[in-house]
């Protein structure tokens, strides 16, 4: 029976270790041949058999439990790449965001800087412009008129060309042209034709004018209207006719505006240099010249009649001056003399 125990034990240790050997495989085959022959048989045939079942289990429960732990390792190293990998493209997007904003905020300084520094260059330009204009004898009105139209120029090219420049469409368009020369001509109009002579220099090749140059011209032309009767005025002409002058001066503007001079000013007509055939110039400065010289003998002559009309007024004061002293001397002396003497001087001074 100790041979039984023996036996038993070492199935019991063969099922615990899980491990074969020579030995205890002589061992069990050794007890199966003792126990062929008794009852226990089955009983010990059956605790083998669990006992193999349970090493086999264990064998399989011992695998899956160190693959278990592997893949669990696995899935935590991949869990923590997971997690690095979102933080990383988490900062890579903010850093994005933060170089878009940046990006933007040197464009939009950048755009600030251009528009300042364009700004300047404009008032540069548009200051050079004048400096031109007023070396070359170009009144205020019309300098400030050619700006403001390059303005508008300017605005519309910008659009396209954002480079381009005040200078550079006051160059193109070709500056103040000959407005200098026709400053020095019609000095005697006080400078207000030169401006309208220069736009007979623009306009020489028969370009009509646009709705703003009309509106433009229109204005002038009043203020010219009021120019001309003015002078014609102080000159010694009589108002009606210099109004009925300006009149005339009017119709012939308006023959010479259709026949191929749409920018002729009412000053070069009044002055007789409108860009006309010179026959026409001739007769319109001859005419005028003959104005001025009988507006000047008219003139002359009412000063004249003026000048007679005081002097018999000063004759007359003189004269009631030296009776009044003389009344006065009789009145004086007659006081002095009584009362009784006084009635004579009374009478004389009635006749007086």
């Amino acid at each position: 029976m100790s041979k039984i125990k023996r036996l038993l034990f070492g199935s019991y240790l063969l099922v615990v270790s899980g491990v074969i050997t020579l030995h205890y495989e002589g061992i069990g085959s050794c007890l199966l041949q003792e126990l062929s022959g008794s009852n226990s048989l089955l009983a010990v045939f059956g605790s083998s058999l669990s006992g193999e079942r349970r090493r086999a289990e264990l064998q399989s429960g011992g695998i899956s439990l160190v693959q278990l732990s592997r893949r669990s390792k696995r899935n935590k190293a991949d869990k923590k790449r997971e997690r690095e990998e979102k933080k990383r493209r988490k900062q890579e997007e903010k850093q994005r965001k933060k170089d878009e904003r940046e990006r933007k905020k040197r464009e939009k300084n950048e755009q600030k800087q251009q528009a300042k520094e364009m700004k300047r260059k404009d008032k540069e330009d548009e200051r050079e412009i004048k400096n031109i204009g007023k070396r070359s004898g170009i009144p205020s009105n019309d300098i400030k008129s050619k700006i403001k139209d390059l303005k508008k120029q300017l605005k519309l090219e910008r659009k396209t060309n954002p480079s381009a420049t005040l200078k550079g469409l006051f160059d193109s368009s070709g500056g103040f042209g000959d407005a200098a020369g026709g400053a020095g001509d019609d000095a005697d109009s006080n400078g207000d034709s030169t401006a309208n002579s220069n736009d007979d220099n623009a306009g020489a090749a028969g370009r009509e004018l646009t709705k703003e140059e009309k509106k433009q011209q229109k204005k002038q032309d009043k203020l010219d209207e009021k120019e001309i009767l003015n002078k014609m005025v102080d000159s010694g002409m009589n108002k009606k006719e210099a109004k009925k002058k300006v009149k005339e001066l009017k119709k012939l503007l308006k023959s010479k505006r259709k026949s191929g001079s749409p920018r002729a000013t009412l000053h070069d007509v009044y002055n007789g240099t409108a860009d006309t055939p010179s026959g026409g110039a001739t007769g319109a400065q001859n005419g005028d010249i003959e104005g001025r010289v009988a507006a000047l003998e008219a003139r002359v002559e009412k000063l004249t009649r003026a000048n007679k009309k005081r002097k018999a007024e000063v004759k007359n004061l003189n004269s009631n001056i030296s009776k009044l002293a003389f009344i006065m001397k009789k009145r004086v002396a007659g006081t002095a003399s009584g009362s009784g003497q006084g009635s004579p001087s009374s009478s004389d001074e009635d006749d007086e």
